[in-house]
């Protein structure tokens, strides 16, 4: 009998990281099991999905708004509230009064035998997006299945109540994989969860598939000249809203105009081009109000492109200048030297994890003159620099366990 997999908490499409871990996600259950009927929810673009996946059965997230008016958030809160009595009190009918994607996602997490909370998945609280979060994982809970959550971040969650709904309901899972030291320390001594049920786990993006390195044909022909010909300082930006400072407008054209200026001094020193590469769609904006602030010419690629081509086109850079975390792994995987800026903990974090945390600082603490000393270590023996990067990766693959591996040790096997 085939064991029914149905992944909840998936972003979408629009952010190549959670893309390429949703990627992984899928690989990493068929890799444990090939005859795996997968299914699953994102919280948008399941066109896009579908046409990527398209041996999935995708839904759409539970509670979604079909409009930001008013109406539309108190009937976001109704499909929330219907779906538990479906799932707890067997009310099929209010099936019929949800969106029909929403109902396909709860017949799906009705019919399935393991419920998996996609890695990279973050229980914080910068935003009340965790609450949603937590709720699918309860609904499995509710349901009486089996339900994993795949390599992600938790904490910090600072509120009493927020902690103890993330106690109460993460205390209930079959297993939890964490995927920094700083996750492991809040799971386990912070909300004193059963450390037998908690698995030390790499970020899943650096078990994916190297890029066969071949740009995209849509390349413009000033960017192609650029990844094919010129020693490229590839960057990425965050739009990041500083949640809980009251200087936030304040820190982020900090961020901006130090950005510009690391960006100016290695092109002058070092020749390099920078090329803002496009990881997620809403930071073109900060991106475009960087290369404003330089006094050197950049590019930026706003195309959305699917991971293996936004990691072949990183993969042409000389060094690395990253802050969305998943292109960092794409330059690091790529064995492109890398220096990163932690606007979340996993960052910081992963790179200790690697031994690198040297190459990465906050976002709110930025050292212009540290992190270019830091990226002109890198670049003085490139040669150098890519050795111990790969030695790096290959001890933290060693030292961290594979979500698939998870999958064989927690003994899903009698979920049926």
């Amino acid at each position: 009998m085939f064991v029914k997999f149905f992944i909840i908490n998936a972003y979408g499409r629009s952010n190549r990281g959670d893309s390429v871990l949703l990627d992984e996600c899928i690989f990493e259950i068929h890799k444990y099991d090939h005859s795996a009927v997968i299914s699953g929810a994102v919280f948008h673009g399941v066109e896009d999905i579908s046409s990527i996946h398209k041996d999935v059965s995708w839904g759409e997230r539970i509670g979604n708004r079909v409009t930001r008016s008013l109406i539309g958030k108190v009937f976001a809160v109704y499909c929330l509230v219907a779906s538990i009595f479906v799932f707890k009190l067997k009310f099929r009918f209010l099936l019929k009064t949800l969106p029909d994607l929403q109902a396909k996602t709860a017949k799906g997490m009705i019919e399935s035998d393991v419920i998996v909370s996609a890695p990279g998945g973050y229980i914080h609280d910068t935003n009340n997006a965790y609450f949603i979060a937590l709720y699918h994982i309860f609904a499995g809970l509710i349901l009486k299945k089996k339900v994993i959550l795949a390599p992600q971040s938790f904490g910090p969650v600072n509120s009493r109540i927020g902690r103890f709904l993330t106690r109460w309901v993460l205390s209930k899972v079959d297993v939890i994989c964490t995927r920094e030291a700083y996750s492991y320390d809040f799971i386990v001594n912070t909300l004193h969860l059963n450390p037998l049920k908690v698995f030390k786990c790499g970020d899943s993006a650096f078990w994916s598939e190297s890029s066969d390195g071949v740009l995209p044909d849509d390349l413009n022909g000033e960017l192609r000249e650029a990844l094919n010909n010129k020693k490229v300082l590839g960057v990425t930006f965050v739009g990041w809203n500083f949640p809980h400072n009251p200087k936030a407008d304040e820190l982020l054209q900090s961020y901006i105009k130090k950005m510009a200026n690391i960006i100016d001094v290695l092109v002058e020193e070092y020749g390099l081009f920078p090329v803002a590469f496009n990881q997620v769609d809403n930071d073109i904006k900060t991106a475009n109000l960087v290369k404003k602030c330089c006094k050197s010419s950049m590019l930026v690629d706003e195309v959305c492109r699917e991971p293996e081509y936004l990691r072949a086109m990183i993969s042409r850079s000389t060094i690395f200048l990253g802050t969305r975390f998943h292109s960092c792994i794409f330059a690091m995987m790529e064995n492109v030297p890398t220096f990163a800026i932690a606007y979340l903990p996993k960052t910081k974090f992963i790179l200790a994890d690697l031994g690198l945390k040297k190459f990465a600082m906050d976002i709110e603490k930025m050292d212009e003159i540290y992190i270019v000393e830091q990226l002109r270590l890198l670049l003085k023996d490139l040669s150098y620099s890519k050795l111990k990067l790969s030695e790096a990766i290959n001890k933290y693959k060693h030292n961290y366990m594979r979500f698939s591996d998870v999958l064989i040790d927690s003994g899903i096997d009698d979920a049926n």
